[in-house]
């Protein structure tokens, strides 16, 4: 989101002004609690009273998700959201301090390279979305393809993490082949588990 992009850029600015982070953590707590603010002032409808048909819903929707747990498939998509999970926060949280030492630069100059990457992730997110609503390659090739691009892009930083300009630019690409992993594997659950999205939502996300 719009945080992930400009934090990095702030803590470079305040780093580079202050020389001290300080100033950054507080503006991201002064955002968060007037963002916790505005939730709490939203109102949340009560849900209907269930009715008997919605009861025989549930029913079946339990029977379902007692057999759903016996699907492979499930725990393998999964088993792909942990480690692109894993992938993307580890990399996320370890690229700026890799290249600072690897360049031999100061964090303030090596902290946009997480702004390349999260603006890489938000345009290959968007891009991800189109392409599989065209239908221009379905869901598993788009997934072959983000997989291999952001194995490569991040051996590419890792090979010249002391080159700036090779890594930013890999990092930014590693953010744009990280993008349609997670929508892809969310359109192959909603396609195989359409009947229990809920639950399989559920599962992935945790």
């Amino acid at each position: 989101g719009l945080g992930a992009l400009t934090a990095p850029l702030i803590l470079s600015l305040a780093l580079q002004v202050t020389h001290n982070a300080m100033v950054a953590y507080f503006s991201g707590a002064i955002v968060a609690v007037a963002g916790i603010s505005l939730l709490l002032r939203q109102h949340i409808p009560s849900a209907p009273a269930a009715h008997e048909q919605h009861k025989v819903e549930q029913q079946n929707s339990t029977i379902a998700s007692n057999s759903l747990f016996r699907q492979p498939l499930l725990w393998l998509l999964a088993l792909q959201i942990a480690l692109y999970v894993g992938a993307e926060v580890g990399f996320g949280n370890w690229i700026v301090t890799a290249v600072s030492l690897s360049a031999a630069i100061p964090l303030v100059l090596a902290a946009p390279c997480a702004t390349l990457l999260w603006s890489g992730l938000t345009a290959g997110r968007l891009m991800g979305a189109q392409i599989l609503k065209r239908g221009i390659v379905s869901e598993n090739i788009l997934l072959y393809i983000s997989v291999i691009g952001s194995s490569l892009s991040g051996l590419l930083v890792a090979v010249f993490a002391g080159n700036i300009v090779i890594s930013f630019s890999a990092s930014a690409l590693v953010g744009f082949f990280f993008g349609p992993i997670f929508p892809g594997i969310m359109a192959i659950a909603s396609r195989y588990f359409a009947k229990t999205l809920g639950t399989v939502s559920g599962i992935l996300l945790v």
